[in-house]
């Protein structure tokens, strides 16, 4: 601007981390409702992102974590709100998983607690509430094609020998084993993608 000319800037790492967006910090709260048997009856989750000073992609990416904020489980009822807000921040933009993996953290780190304190397998429990064709989505889509969940986690957990190292875990020991799950493709970009797993354990 000053000199009237194209210039090139080249920012140093420091000056990049600091000024360029960055993913957007979310604040998400989740309730869920058990009957006694342990089954959820509903869930209500609230998200609270920081968009920064600058609008940005804030609006799609919150679109998307709100999305995701189910994972790939299906519940009878299920309500999500979520707000962006303009701080004093740097802008936040899309970064690596557009929303989702903020959202996705929580739904997984939220039912892993549930089922510690229903005393049951977090990976047992979720299986229960894995999506299946013909099941409608928490943003009223429907579910056309079968899911290869239940299978891609047989897999999983026998080439990794889940089942058995969950059992001999001892917490504190230093080492652990775990598994999350998630959906993709369910927003505004993909149709189903095909993935062959390959899953190697390594302890």
């Amino acid at each position: 601007w000053l000199s009237g000319r194209p210039v090139k800037v080249k920012l140093t790492r420091q000056e990049s981390i600091l000024i360029h967006p960055k993913r957007h910090p979310m604040k998400v709260t989740i309730t869920m409702g058990c009957n006694r048997d342990g089954i959820i009856q509903g869930v209500k989750a609230e998200v609270t992102a920081d968009t920064g000073a600058y609008a940005s992609l804030g609006g799609p990416v919150l679109e998307r974590a709100c999305t995701h904020a189910a994972g790939p489980y299906h519940y009878e009822n299920f309500e999500i709100t979520g707000r962006g807000y303009y701080t004093n921040n740097p802008p936040a933009g899309a970064f690596r998983g557009f929303g989702a993996p903020q959202t996705i953290f929580a739904i997984e780190t939220h039912l892993d607690h549930l089922a510690h304190h229903l005393g049951v397998d977090p990976l047992a429990f979720k299986m229960q509430y894995l999506c299946k064709k013909g099941d409608e989505t928490t943003t009223n889509g429907h579910i056309i094609e079968e899911v290869k969940l239940p299978e891609m986690l047989d897999v999983i957990t026998k080439e990794s020998d889940y089942w058995r190292k969950i059992k001999e875990y001892k917490p504190g020991c230093g080492k652990g084993i775990g598994i999350a799950l998630y959906n993709h493709g369910g927003a505004f970009t993909g149709n189903g993608e095909q993935a062959i797993i390959k899953a190697h354990a390594r302890l």
